[in-house]
């Protein structure tokens, strides 16, 4: 039995921090000797990111008056890792992504965009599963990074509203969303998730494999701060990029990312994601 697709339009319903420490001990954040490390996941629509966003920071760092360098992650959970270990300043996360580095104390909030278009994700499912007969068959779930929204977060709540939970199913690691779909395709698993467009063109399944739902995007994607960095440094980096959303120049970042503009905010922006993740029974301290 197959469901039609649904998008599901209706899920949006610290004390002063010490220096960086790194170098020799004389440099400070921001300078040469100690660059700020800005990490990102490239997103799927482009693969000349890394490039592009070098070029990119050559005028912000003089703006900001800050020698910041980029930072790239295959997933969302390394780059985490190096938010956790301090290796990397600034990041760009995902709203449901931020959640977890600021439970750990790791992450401050920074700022959020208001976007023009939000990713959707499809959730992939092999033909021979019956999700909907009388008992749940054992299930495999392919999942590409377990901090990444469209690999693993989105469908997780998805999943749990279909009453599917920890528990319930194994976890297949995949290194890519290509490679989810290929854990479909070969039998070593039998539900996924992959952003609807890995390319600009819509997203191809091989046969056997087809589309359970669309999931559509929450939104919230931000520029967050490591919760130790040098305060005046992230004001200067605040300061920037603000600059440049108030006249409408957030150029290459905006165009590739969809964002309109930036606002400065509180960590309650966030609440809202956290009331979607309790509705279906998880909490930001048990993500992933």
């Amino acid at each position: 039995m197959r469901i039609p697709v649904v998008v599901l339009s209706a899920i949006l319903v610290s004390a002063a921090a010490p220096l960086f420490s790194g170098g020799t001990g004389d440099e400070s954040l921001g300078s040469e000797e100690l660059p700020v490390k800005w990490g990102f996941v490239p997103p799927h629509n482009d693969p000349d990111f890394e490039a592009s966003m070098e070029e990119y920071l050559v005028p912000f760092s003089l703006e900001a008056g800050l020698f910041i360098e980029a930072e790239l992650f295959d997933s969302f959970s390394a780059l985490v890792d190096a938010l956790s270990s301090s290796s990397v300043h600034v990041a760009l996360l995902p709203a449901l992504t931020y959640l977890v580095p600021f439970q750990r104390g790791v992450v401050q909030p920074g700022l959020v965009a208001t976007q023009d278009r939000v990713a959707s994700t499809d959730l992939i499912i092999r033909d021979d599963l019956d999700l909907f007969g009388d008992s749940l068959p054992p299930m495999r779930i392919a999942r590409f990074g377990d901090l990444d929204p469209s690999g693993w977060l989105l469908p997780r709540i998805i999943l749990a509203r279909y009453g599917i939970s920890d528990g319930t199913f194994e976890i297949f690691e995949t290194e890519s969303h290509e490679a989810t779909i290929s854990a479909l395709a070969e039998g070593d698993a039998d539900v996924g998730a992959v952003p609807s467009r890995l390319s600009e063109v819509p997203l191809e399944l091989p046969a056997g494999v087809s589309v359970l739902a669309v999931v559509e995007g929450v939104g919230g994607d931000g520029i967050h701060f490591l919760s130790t960095m040098d305060h005046a440094v992230a004001a200067k980096i605040t300061e920037s990029i603000m600059a440049r959303s108030d006249s409408q120049r957030l150029g290459y970042l905006g165009e590739i990312l969809g964002w309109q503009a930036l606002e400065i905010v509180n960590d309650d922006v966030f609440d809202q994601y956290r009331l979607i993740l309790r509705s279906v029974g998880l909490d930001a301290e048990n993500l992933p």
